[in-house]
């Protein structure tokens, strides 16, 4: 499974999940130009994620709709991988 998360700013995203956590760029949309990406797909490691803006870059409002920004929680059991993390136990965030 491959999340795709909605960002307001495609082009901070990217300095967020590549310059920081280290993600790299697998493919883009090819109708746009870096770093004004409309949908990037990201992979670290062995984790797979898509961008999508919330808008065209070119419809793009200055500020985001608060609306639309509402804080969302996005979470995964893998028991697979509790016996890798001591520190977790079941229903804990990491």
């Amino acid at each position: 499974m491959t999340p795709l998360l909605q960002v307001f700013d495609m082009a901070r995203s990217l300095k967020f999940y590549c310059d920081v956590l280290g993600f790299e760029i697998v493919q883009t949309d090819t109708n746009t130009t870096a770093p004004n990406h409309n949908w990037v797909w990201l992979r670290l490691n062995n984790v797979d994620l898509m961008l999508n803006t919330a808008y065209e870059y070119d419809k793009r409002p200055s500020t985001p709709d608060p609306r639309s920004t509402a804080t969302q929680d996005f979470s995964l059991e893998l028991p697979r991988l509790m016996p890798c993390m001591p520190t977790c136990g079941p229903r804990e965030s990491i």
